[in-house]
């Protein structure tokens, strides 16, 4: 009797390991696969990416991030159920699951590109970023597509859902026609590239700002002041915009400055040239190769009046270059002994009325 007891444990453990031995094999397998490829091989894909001046490379690895070893843990379930003798409609539930799983994994892949793509085409082209409209619809339309072929693998008919999506299409869209008006009007915002993500803009209304993202409901602007701006794409599309970014983001900085009647205007537009040129080729955010003008523009009541122009690289750095034009120019004339004067009135009083008694 003893010796029957661990033959009869070996012969159970043998029977346990040669039905589920080799699905855990593939199983653990499929794990450690997937933790080389992708703590190793991953790695060193990234790393050649970076030294590369291809650069849909780094799109491509960064759409798939993560996702190897979710494919290496698949395809280890998948040969862990081929190695089990499952019965059959157990077997195709188990395919269909794995063929699932899998698609919907690309399907994730291809909207984390085509959203890079989007990205890195609107940096190429002088925005920013993409804008979330943008970016947001071709996700779903990408996920939409593949939920569709994923339905259509697993046999299931997506003829009625089409249609049905039809119908209530229409029912959606006589519900909410103030956010599909938003959001066709974000799509013309975006298709006709008269504001991009980074322009400056002042609407009608006297706000301004920096453009920071457009969804499918609202724009963003960001002021100097650092406060958010939220305007509707609709009201957006039919108002009067400034775009200070637009042909160019070089803008021409006119300072209007006054100078006594008494002071040689020769000698004022040279000093005057001089300190601004001083300021183009140091202050940033200035254009290096800009050179200044002066323009004398009227005879003021109390002074000579004229325009010194400087030439600034973007719309929010004309303050910067005002700043310092003001305490550079002010400190130069008042060593070279210019007077900027106080405004004044001289009254010319005829001889007194007199006033009879």
């Amino acid at each position: 009797m003893p010796t029957l007891m661990p033959e009869f444990i070996s012969q159970n453990l043998i029977d346990l390991f040669s039905t589920w031995g080799p699905p855990a094999l593939w199983l653990s397998g499929g794990v450690i696969v997937g933790l080389v490829v992708e703590r190793v091989a991953m790695a060193r894909l990234r790393a050649w990416s970076e030294s590369s001046k291809w650069a849909y490379d780094n799109i491509i690895i960064a759409g798939v991030k993560g996702l190897p070893f979710f494919w290496c843990v698949l395809l280890g379930l998948f040969m862990s159920a081929q190695c089990l003798a499952l019965r059959p409609e157990w077997q195709a539930t188990v395919s269909k699951a794995l063929i699932v799983a899998l698609m919907f994994s690309l399907t994730v892949a291809t909207a984390r590109v085509v959203g890079g793509l989007l990205a890195y085409n609107a940096k190429r082209s002088g925005g920013a970023v993409a804008s979330s409209i943008i970016t947001n619809l071709a996700a779903v339309v990408i996920y939409i597509l593949g939920f569709l072929v994923i339905l259509d693998s697993v046999g299931v008919q997506i003829t009625p859902i089409l249609t049905a999506l039809g119908v209530g299409g229409l029912a959606v869209a006589l519900a909410l026609q103030d956010t599909l008006s938003n959001l066709f009007a974000g799509l013309q915002l975006v298709a006709s590239k008269k504001i991009n993500i980074g322009d400056y803009v002042r609407l009608d209304n006297s706000d301004e700002g920096i453009v920071t993202d457009l969804t499918w409901r609202y724009t963003t602007v960001r002021t100097l002041a650092g406060n958010l701006v939220i305007v509707p794409n609709a009201k957006l599309s039919s108002a009067i915009v400034t775009n200070y970014s637009l042909p160019q983001s070089e803008i021409l900085v006119p300072v209007p400055i006054a100078v006594a009647y008494s002071s040689d205007l020769e000698r004022i537009e040279r000093i005057s040239i001089e300190v601004a040129q001083d300021i183009q080729t140091t202050v940033t955010g200035a254009v290096r190769d800009f050179q200044p003008v002066v323009r004398f523009t009227a005879f003021g009541e109390s002074s000579v009046n004229f325009n010194l122009v400087l030439r600034a690289t973007s719309f929010e750095q004309q303050y910067v270059l005002r700043h310092e034009l003001i305490k550079r120019l002010h400190a130069r004339f008042a060593a070279e002994g210019i007077e900027i004067p106080y405004p004044t009135r001289t009254l010319h009083l005829k001889s007194a009325v007199q006033v009879p008694t």
